[in-house]
């Protein structure tokens, strides 16, 4: 019984002992993993950001609550600025920061929709958002 416990609490350390080995050893510089964990978090962000702006553009049912939500949006762009590793990101950040400017703007512009009203026609903010955000992508994958 003692033996088969040995063996297993060597495996064990073994295992470990490899998992470890690995993990502090890479062949890539610390700078270019740093550079692209920062884009990897941006990616994320902006996938999120888009989402969530083209959500809202799709179906505006409160312009002010929907413009005040673009505006959060917008805040979180800016905010990310500062984990960018180059200034083509920073500036594609812009981009996508105008896109969502704009479509606030449109948006708080709305009157409110009333049961009888039609949807309102924001495809073209939709559109200029995925764009922007498409290009950080396109910047990120670049570094």
């Amino acid at each position: 019984m003692q033996r088969i416990q040995f063996a297993a609490l060597s495996a064990i350390a073994v295992a470990a002992a490899l998992t470890l080995a690995g993990c502090s050893t890479s062949s890539e510089p610390a700078e270019t993993t740093a550079a692209a964990g920062s884009c990897e978090v941006i990616r994320v962000q902006v996938r999120d950001i888009s989402n969530g702006a083209q959500n809202k553009l799709a179906m505006v049912t409160d312009p002010a609550a929907d413009g005040e939500y673009l505006g959060d949006l917008i805040t979180r762009v800016d905010e990310l600025k500062a984990d960018a590793e180059s200034d083509e990101v920073v500036a594609k950040l812009d981009d996508l920061e105008t896109a969502l400017t704009e479509a606030q703007t449109t948006v708080e512009a709305l009157p409110t929709p009333t049961e009888d009203s039609e949807t309102p026609d924001t495809t073209e903010q939709s559109e200029a958002v995925s764009k922007s955000a498409t290009a950080v992508t396109v910047a990120c994958d670049a570094e």
